[in-house]
């Protein structure tokens, strides 16, 4: 029985080299992606206050800015809870999957500094 235990964990090791050297930075790449939805959602959050703040009507552009944030959102939700039930065969496709999320949430952060400008202005017209 020790015998077999031994060889099952050897296993286990072995699949988990191979992942890693298939992926080498998918861990990495993984927190990074983290990091930048955290980021995300903090901008998430001002921007709604800016909105408040300004008291009018958002621009479809903002409505759709802030959709596509929530929608990214609840995806890198769901791509946590694959990366946890991942096998060794799933690794590569979630790491395709972690590398297009992190473009697609760089583009909405930097979508967020022309919504920004349109706040500001915004806020001027207001206060004049």
């Amino acid at each position: 029985m020790d015998k077999l235990l031994e060889i099952v964990t050897n296993a286990a090791e072995i699949v988990t080299k191979a992942a890693t050297l298939l992926c080498p930075d998918f861990e990495e790449n993984t927190q990074t992606l983290q990091r930048k939805i955290e980021l995300l959602k903090s901008r998430k959050v001002d921007v709604q206050a800016d909105l408040q703040k300004a008291g009018k009507k958002r621009k479809r552009e903002v409505e759709d800015w802030l959709i596509n944030v929530e929608n990214n959102i609840t995806e890198f939700e769901t791509l946590e809870q694959e990366i946890q039930c991942s096998r060794f065969y799933s690794r590569q496709k979630l790491a395709e999957r972690v590398e297009t999320m992190t473009k697609e949430v760089m583009e909405l952060d930097e979508q967020v500094i022309f919504l920004e400008g349109f706040f500001l202005r915004l806020m001027k017209v207001l206060a004049s």
